[in-house]
């Protein structure tokens, strides 16, 4: 028997979906899909929820490779619970950049079956190798809180590193405040008592202000 026999024999014949509303990434993942010798894939792609849906139902898709935030009413997750509640054996790699959003994402992803999630965006070795993974490997099923816990308790450390220093600093701000009232009552600034607190109160909060920012900032940032 001839190689070029025994690769054709060797492919794996499977039908892929790529939702994704990015064109070039779509584009993209075809193009990398295509230069998998392992598998003759047919591929499909959807922008939206509703014809992600449509072409699962009418099509015996293997692998689903999913974005998660997309520009329609419904997102990713959606796509993914309707699809639970008729296929169990569809395989679902997600790639999406609203990955590790906080530990229910870890949650959604074991329960709703989801065979591989990184993060975008990802290089095109490492597509490869994962999707050539999941067609090849019946066993193989890694998801966030195997891989990727680091990334969610490093965050969630950070965060509460962050409440504690503001709890602290307000604390200190409430201190401040009894100590410039106080402070009125030295001989130097008896002149002007009611200046001097606010000047000392207005500084105060003017910090108090900057750590709340500093905080959102770090609610609304992923930790790398």
């Amino acid at each position: 028997m001839s190689e070029e026999k025994t690769t054709l024999i060797m492919k794996k014949r499977v039908k892929i979906l790529i939702v994704d509303d990015e064109v070039v990434l779509r584009e993209l993942y075809k193009t990398l899909i295509k230069q998998i010798q392992s598998i003759d894939a047919e591929v499909f792609e959807a922008d939206n929820a509703a014809d992600a849906l449509k072409i699962i139902k009418e099509q015996n898709i293997y692998l689903l490779i999913q974005d998660l935030e997309l520009r329609q009413p419904l997102n990713g997750w959606d796509i993914i619970r309707q699809l639970r509640e008729f296929n169990n054996e569809i395989r679902i790699f997600i790639l999406s950049a609203w990955l590790f959003e906080g530990v229910e994402d870890a949650e959604k992803l074991n329960k709703f079956k989801v065979t591989k999630a990184i993060k975008k965006a990802v290089n095109t070795a490492e597509f490869k190798y994962y999707v050539d993974k999941i067609l090849h490997d019946e066993n193989y099923f890694d998801t966030v809180d195997k891989i990727d816990e680091r990334i969610i308790k490093h965050k969630l450390e950070v965060k509460q590193l962050m409440h504690d220093l503001k709890g602290k600093l307000s604390k200190i701000h409430g201190n401040c405040m009894v100590a410039s009232i106080k402070f009125t009552t030295d001989d130097y600034i008896k002149k002007d008592p009611e200046k001097a607190a606010l000047e000392a109160t207005r500084v105060l909060e003017d910090v108090t202000g900057l750590l709340d920012k500093m905080v959102r900032s770090i609610d609304e940032t992923d930790v790398q």
